[in-house]
């Protein structure tokens, strides 16, 4: 995969592949930012990441109400839901300055609400609708 790309995904299996294509390509210790608004995928894009990965997609959910879920292998994946999170101060009260020295990737959903504390190298990536199709961009995909 290129370092930035624009993909056009028709349907959540569209998504599913295009997330695996991702998770295939990462290393361990990488961060993702996951934004876009509500029902465009971005669980979708996050369980294809971690079938890329090696892991099982069933044991992924949307960390909604947990802030993170964990799903162990090797790498493991931390997955985060900024959604219902109101202050940057609840993240670091679960330890977040601890997750992100852990050699695991991590995942987070609605990552463009605390983009202050994201780290400065990381995968962005924006889930747009046009029309019928979303459209996927991701910056910085080496």
């Amino acid at each position: 995969m290129s370092a930035n790309q624009v993909v056009e995904c028709p349907s959540e299996e569209d998504t599913f592949q295009l997330g695996k294509r991702v998770g295939r390509s990462l290393l361990v210790k990488t961060f993702i930012a996951v934004n876009g608004e509500l029902g465009m995928g971005k669980t979708v894009l996050c369980r294809g990441i971690v079938a890329g990965i090696g892991l099982h997609p069933d044991i992924v959910s949307s960390p909604t109400f947990t802030i993170v879920n964990e799903y162990p292998g090797s790498p493991g994946v931390l997955h985060f839901d900024f959604y219902r999170v109101n202050k940057s101060i609840e993240l670091f009260q679960i330890g977040w300055d601890e997750y992100l020295e852990r050699p695991e990737v991590i995942l987070v959903e609605w990552a463009e609400k605390f983009e202050s504390i994201l780290p400065e190298k990381r995968i962005d990536v924006s889930i747009n609708e046009k029309g019928d199709n979303r459209t996927i961009i991701i910056q910085n995909l080496n």
